[in-house]
């Protein structure tokens, strides 16, 4: 609650300062931001922290600084802070910060901490004005590898082509590394917490390589547009638990444990916007290269998950917009019904066939009070248990299923933006 008052304190008085000291506009500086409270809530599943029994650990919080030093150098910094259960921790970071040099139209340069292209909305998908929707497709957007996809730390090229008749081609490439920090959800998932009475206590996210590649056609069709995306990274994670306990420890879908990972993901996506509506689908597939040890030596495994989503919105009137969703991920895209799960044998079931897959049917409403206050109401229709952290569930003491196959989840959210 504290961090949160502070956060609070520090926007106020730069809006203050913004709108009252005739410096910032006369240095040419750009100020923008956003703070944002919300509260969730689900049924059999927790989705991120407690929500079973209702969590206002929900907020964002950003402000960022940019000015233009020459006609083609731009500079920027964005201080940035969320809490989504017991991750993040309202901690302020540094977001993205950068020096864009544009060349030409068809050239231009990056260097610092960016932004990475994964999809058509990772890039903005902290910017809560820009859709009806409070969460996006976790099939496309998990918020359990949000932390991985999200930036790069390092440099890249950029540009646009224009087609003439044939309409325009932007590209992105980066190369570079990223820091992921240890209060964000991927490190989190693999420290702190105590699973089947071994406690991890301490572990360590190193990203040593990781290149971007982004291409998006605005077609010569008014509105419509494609894209496609494409992220490889090699990581390392180490986690310290006691190995006389769980010599190897693996968790199918989120919460792996493991040494070494290579992870190739792509997106591909089409958009269609006509003046208030808006049209979209997006297909996502990865292959996830896991190298660990064990006692009986060293172990390899490759895991394809895939998933898709089609969805749309429309704007009835200047303060109210309908948005809505159909979600589907799969673990493994050759096992869609999770039968590797739960094979035919006799023996005891490591995990329900509900654990391979997610479908989620999502219905968005967006209120605009005025032109700086937002808020969201968002339901959530959901089969399947994949994505949801054993962390998060812990296996019940009573015996019960540790996850549901069907459950649902509520989402409110309230944004000031300037």
């Amino acid at each position: 609650m504290k961090k949160i008052l502070n956060i609070v304190t520090i926007t106020m008085a730069l809006l203050f300062a913004a709108g009252n000291c005739p410096a910032f506009e006369e240095a040419g500086i750009d100020i923008h931001g956003f703070i944002s409270q919300g509260y969730l809530t689900s049924t059999e599943n927790n989705f991120i922290g407690d929500t079973e029994d209702g969590s206002f650990e929900f907020s964002e919080f950003g402000i960022n600084f940019s000015k233009e030093l020459t006609e083609k150098l731009r500079v920027g910094i964005q201080f940035f802070s969320k809490d989504l259960g017991p991750y993040g921790n309202n901690d302020v970071e540094i977001d993205w910060a950068y020096g864009d040099y544009r060349w030409k139209d068809w050239m231009g340069f990056r260097i610092g901490k960016l932004k990475a292209p994964h999809g058509l909305y990772n890039e903005t998908r902290d910017v809560d004005m820009l859709r009806s929707w409070i969460f996006l497709p976790q099939s496309v957007y998990p918020e359990v590898i949000r932390d991985a996809t999200l930036n790069l730390l390092g440099g890249g090229i950029y540009g646009g082509i224009d087609l003439g008749v044939g309409g325009n081609v932007s590209y992105q490439g980066m190369i570079g590394t990223q820091n992921i920090d240890a209060n964000e959800h991927l490190a989190q998932t693999l420290k702190g917490v105590t699973w089947g009475g071994t406690e991890v206590t301490n572990a360590a996210v190193n990203v040593e390589n990781k290149y971007v590649l982004g291409l998006t056609w605005d077609t010569p069709f008014y509105g419509l547009r494609f894209g496609g995306t494409y992220q490889k990274m090699d990581l390392d994670m180490v986690s310290e638990f006691d190995f006389t306990q769980h010599p190897v420890i693996y968790y199918y879908g989120a919460g792996t444990w493991y040494d070494q990972l290579t992870s190739e993901t792509s997106v591909v996506s089409i958009e269609y916007t006509w003046n208030n509506l808006l049209l979209v689908g997006e297909y996502m597939w990865a292959k996830r290269v896991l190298d660990y040890a064990s006692q009986a030596g060293p172990v390899h495994e490759v895991h394809k998950p895939d998933g898709w989503y089609v969805g749309g919105s429309y704007r009835f009137t200047d303060w109210f917009e309908l948005g809505s969703y159909y979600s589907e991920y799969y673990g493994e895209r050759t096992d869609r019904d999770g039968k590797s799960l739960n094979p035919d044998t006799g023996l005891p079931v490591f995990d329900p066939s509900h654990r391979a897959y997610r479908k989620d049917l999502t219905l968005s409403t967006r209120f605009d009070v005025n032109a700086y206050w937002v808020i969201k109401l968002e339901g959530h229709l959901i089969n399947g248990s994949n994505q949801l952290s054993g962390f998060d569930n812990l296996i019940p003491t009573d015996g019960s299923e540790q996850f549901e196959e069907d459950w649902q989840m509520f989402a409110v959210k309230m944004t000031f933006s300037f």
